[in-house]
């Protein structure tokens, strides 16, 4: 009898350690199944029984039927706006402006936002297209509301200010669907071709005069500035050949000076060579000249007698 015990107690030993090893091993596989872990570019929101909780870089468990599970990637996205031709933005001057906008929007790893993000996109992929289609009349109302106050050479110098300005205005309105602007690029901005304009449309018959106006003005203080650079020139070189003259009046002027010395010398030994030929009646030779030129105290002045004739 106490063998059929022993034995009995063995078996049910045995039935109750594999019945437990069945049941965790059970245990396990639906763990495994049912756990569900978020990558490091993406935030789980699980819905259902329990209610809504948000996980961000850990796992959850997610039980069928009575739960679902929700991803949200936290990855920016880029998002490219266009506008162009019948839909470029008209500016505060009424000229027409082709504009490309480079928006970078992301998910902040924060739980209200993500927990916004889900209920805004639900199953749908976080990607461009979705976003596009969700924020695209905000978007165009923003740069309609910017681009209007603002004159086109005024956007086109200060484009940072322009983008901060849709920046700011975007903000509120994405933070309510748990996104956030990080970043706006101007990549493009053109003025719409005047071959395209309708000339019978009010914007577009406004910007046409200003246009014209603007370009008619520049051509005038083109031809202005071109005008005061010729007469510039001009009198640079009346100047210069005014100089001119005076170099050469200065450089003649000294020849004549150095020059005088010279004749003084000649006119005084003609002089003297004069005066003896009067005196004495012959023709003075150089050395008479020099004579002359040298009195000395016994024969100065010379006789007025006339010599007598041998």
């Amino acid at each position: 009898m106490l063998g059929v015990e022993s034995t009995n107690s063995l078996i049910f030993i045995g039935g109750a350690v594999a019945v437990g090893l069945l049941c965790l091993i059970s245990f396990m596989s639906l763990i495994s199944r049912c756990y569900r872990r978020c990558g490091a570019d993406e935030a789980l929101v699980r819905t259902g029984s329990g209610g809504n909780k948000v996980v961000i870089g850990g796992g959850v468990l997610v039980f069928p039927v009575i739960h679902q599970l929700l991803r949200v990637s936290l990855r920016s996205v880029k998002l490219l706006v266009e506008r162009s031709g019948k839909n470029a933005l008209v500016t505060g001057d009424k000229i027409k402006a082709n504009v490309t906008t480079e928006l970078y929007i992301k998910v902040q790893p924060l739980a209200e936002d993500v927990l916004a993000a889900a209920r805004s996109f639900g199953d749908r992929n976080l990607d461009e297209h979705a976003i596009g289609a969700l924020i695209e009349g905000k978007l165009t109302d923003a740069l309609r509301s910017v681009a209007a106050v603002q004159t086109f050479m005024s956007l086109h110098g200060k484009r940072k200010e322009f983008a901060e300005h849709i920046q700011a205005a975007l903000a509120e309105e994405l933070k309510k669907n748990g996104l956030t602007l990080e970043n706006v690029s101007i990549t493009s901005f053109a003025m719409v071709p005047v071959k395209e304009l309708d000339e019978h449309d009010v914007f577009d018959a406004e910007g046409l005069r200003a246009i014209t106006e603007s370009v008619q003005s520049n051509r005038e203080k083109t031809n202005q500035i071109q005008r005061e650079k010729d007469n510039q020139i001009q009198a640079q070189n009346v100047e210069a050949r005014m100089r001119q003259r005076q170099t050469r009046r200065a450089g003649s002027a000294n020849t004549r000076l150095s020059r005088a010395p010279r004749r003084r010398r000649r006119s005084t030994s003609r002089s003297s060579r004069a005066t003896l030929r009067n005196t004495s009646g012959r023709r003075p030779s150089r050395q008479d000249a020099s004579s002359k030129s040298r009195p000395s105290p016994s024969r100065w002045p010379p006789s007025s007698a006339p010599r007598k004739k041998r």
